[in-house]
């Protein structure tokens, strides 16, 4: 069964890579109409539980609000699979450090299923196949991990507000003068100044902040003693929460190093580039060049911009393909009749890239009723067919990611 799920997550890329035909590139048409059906604007969204460490994360229906969403992509991938025979004598192994923490004792249910190894003597579709599973896993790790991300990070955010509350609760109406004066009392009177708080301070800070009081009764003593235990136990939940996110990073990382490195090998194995660039919130590019963009308008019905800089492995610099300046062509927004979504369009630049890209959005919450922060990610993913300017064709998948403002 298992084997089964492996098989089925990557049907559809894996029926493409054998054959190699070689349409024109001419064949390309010119920009159609960008406008979708104005029939429903809810896009698909897979509502999804996910519990660690205590912090409750749920995807709930997805934003229909473009105003909400930023346009700069915060994340960009493309990897271009070889085909046929290409990966004949090709060998490859992936670092078992890397490997450990994100496949083998990962996320996913099938990891251990996957070859760390791809040997020589195997056949160039065996390795094919391997390869997709693995490269496919690693995007849905990734998934996965920034749901979770997300979820940690709002935690920690809730947590500093709840910190900051604490600390300002201990206001000080400070003595002006005589032998007390700089010390503290909790309610005014004619010797104190105007009362003063702050919220910059660590537990400990609090702590040294509440030896300055005096004339504290009984009742007024244990109330400080009960503050300061709640604002020790939320620098408790604090440091919780900067672990999980360090792990979730270092998971994140090896995975895409992963990613790269495999698809860097066998792009060297074939003699080119099979993992272009995109730059992004989180791959800047040099100075000089723009980042990429995607905006919708207010009701997501229309794409206003799509604007992608991407290293097609030409050194370090990263051209604009847009709709402006006429390299992303062929531009449509469709919708089902069931609600879902799909951006197509062609990029012409070295490799021309078809790409069929379904979106999704979901809105990210930390609790499961009642008022909480919401982090919005919309996701575009999908297939790509990529002509190279010898013709040869190979599929594909691409992935851009944008979250809220």
């Amino acid at each position: 069964m298992k084997t089964q799920i492996i098989t089925l997550t990557t049907t559809l890329v894996l029926s493409g890579l054998v054959g190699c035909g070689k349409p024109k590139a001419d064949n390309i048409g010119v920009q159609s109409q960008i406008h979708a059906d104005r029939t429903s604007n809810q896009f698909q969204v897979k509502k999804e539980v996910i519990k660690d460490a205590g912090i409750f994360i749920q995807a709930l229906p997805g934003v229909t609000d473009g105003s909400k969403v930023s346009s700069e992509v915060r994340k960009g991938t493309m990897i271009i699979f070889p085909a046929g025979e290409e990966l004949k004598d090709f060998e490859y192994e992936f670092p078992e450090a890397e490997w450990v923490p994100v496949i083998s004792e990962g996320r996913l249910p099938y990891g251990k299923q996957l070859p760390r190894v791809l040997k020589k003597e195997d056949t160039s579709a065996n390795k094919i196949k391997n390869l997709a599973n693995i490269l496919l896993s690693i995007g849905k790790l990734k998934d996965i991990s920034f749901r979770l991300y997300a979820g940690v990070d709002m935690k920690g955010d809730v947590l500093k507000g709840q910190k900051n509350q604490v600390i300002a609760s201990v206001g000080c109406y400070e003595i002006k003068e005589g032998e007390n004066a700089g010390k503290c009392k909790i309610a005014p009177d004619e010797t104190t100044e105007e009362k003063v708080t702050r919220t910059k301070r660590t537990c400990k800070k609090l702590s040294k902040h509440m030896d300055r009081f005096i004339e504290l009764n009984e009742q007024q003593t244990a109330l400080f003693a009960g503050t300061l235990q709640k604002c020790n136990m939320i620098e408790g939940g604090q440091a919780q929460v900067k672990a999980k996110i360090k792990k979730i990073k270092a998971i994140t990382d090896a995975g895409e190093s992963l990613a790269v490195g495999a698809t860097t090998a066998y792009g060297d194995h074939i003699g080119r580039v099979h993992l272009p660039l995109i730059a992004s919130e989180s791959r800047n590019a040099p100075d000089g060049f723009d980042e990429s963009v995607i905006k919708f308008n207010k009701d997501m019905t229309k794409v206003e911009e799509l604007k992608l800089a991407i290293n097609f492995g030409g050194g370090n610099e990263y051209p604009n393909y847009s709709i402006e300046n006429g390299k992303i062509l062929n531009v449509n927004l469709s919708e089902t009749a069931k609600g879902s979504k799909y951006l197509e369009f062609t990029i012409n630049g070295p490799v021309i890239v078809t790409a069929k890209l379904s979106i999704t959005s979901e809105e990210i919450s930390i609790v499961k009723d009642g008022p909480s922060p919401r982090f919005v990610n919309v996701r575009l993913k999908g297939e790509t067919q990529n002509i190279f300017p010898n013709g040869d064709v190979r599929k594909g998948v691409m992935a851009i990611e944008l979250s809220s403002k």
